[in-house]
């Protein structure tokens, strides 16, 4: 169930991704800002791939082999994504994303211009707010069943160990000493 709600959680991001593109395309039109739509047009071609296999793959793998060291990976990763959507979702003026800030200074603006860009931002804080509500449940359920940040290390030291290529290279290595 949690990883349906991730799953849905990463369409959401695309959507709130193609609508802060729409807004940088109106707000390039309206008042020149070009940064806006070139900021909004690569994270929506990069954040949508990076954002499936960085944080919810890893999320799906530690939920079906429940492996500490995806739980780790998806920990680091979310939380990072996390800090820096909060950042997205205040707009901090001339860094890209359509946030509150922006949306506060179109106020008397274009009336659709402003409600488009107070849409966004809305929706970036509902995003904050839904991942947060997803690391809080993953981080209880990780500490519930007892995995720990020495069992994802000796997970992670097995798991490279059975890597074919990685055991070569330790063998030619030792030969060669």
């Amino acid at each position: 169930r949690i990883v349906r709600y991730a799953y849905y959680l990463w369409v959401y991001f695309i959507l709130v991704l193609v609508a802060n593109l729409i807004a940088g395309i109106v707000r390039w039109s309206l008042i020149n800002d070009p940064g806006t739509f070139s900021f909004s047009l690569i994270a929506l071609i990069i954040l949508t791939p990076l954002s499936f296999l960085f944080w919810f793959r890893p999320l799906y793998k530690a939920f079906r082999s429940d492996s500490s060291f995806n739980f780790m990976v998806f920990f680091f990763v979310f939380f990072c994504k996390l800090v820096l959507t909060v950042l997205w979702a205040l707009g901090i003026p001339s860094s890209g994303p359509c946030g509150l800030i922006p949306a506060i200074g179109s106020i008397g603006d274009n009336v659709f211009y402003t409600l488009l860009m107070f849409l966004v931002a809305f929706m970036l804080i509902s995003y904050v707010v839904l991942s947060f509500m997803l690391l809080l449940r993953v981080h209880g359920i990780y500490r519930s069943s007892g995995a720990s940040f020495d069992k994802a290390k000796a997970e992670f030291a097995t798991g490279v160990m059975k890597n074919e290529t990685i055991q070569q290279s330790v063998a030619g290595a030792t030969r060669n000493s």
